[in-house]
């Protein structure tokens, strides 16, 4: 899963399903608003949803270093601009 979350506080999270994702969102449909968001990666064992700001360590299958689950640490950012816009993550396990 990965989550876009802006500064006015809105978020959205998209579901990685081979290799790949879309983002839409019940007030925008397709796409999110334009502007910089930071970026969590996160698998479903994960506990807890990362926007609720959950600390709850994982279970032992985590397969994406925690350090992703939490947008204020994954150092992953993106900014959106008007159109279609394309995003690629490069996870490392450092």
């Amino acid at each position: 899963m990965l989550s876009f979350i802006s500064s006015s506080g809105f978020a959205a999270i998209a579901e990685i399903k081979d290799g790949t994702y879309s983002i839409t969102s019940s007030q925008y449909g397709e796409g999110i608003p334009v502007g910089e968001y930071r970026v969590s990666v996160f698998s479903s064992s994960v506990k807890k949803d990362p926007l609720a700001g959950s600390q709850e360590k994982p279970s032992s299958k985590v397969e994406i270093p925690i350090k992703y689950a939490d947008p204020a640490t994954s150092g992953l950012s993106a900014k959106v601009n008007q159109g279609v816009t394309e995003f690629n993550f490069e996870l490392t396990s450092h």
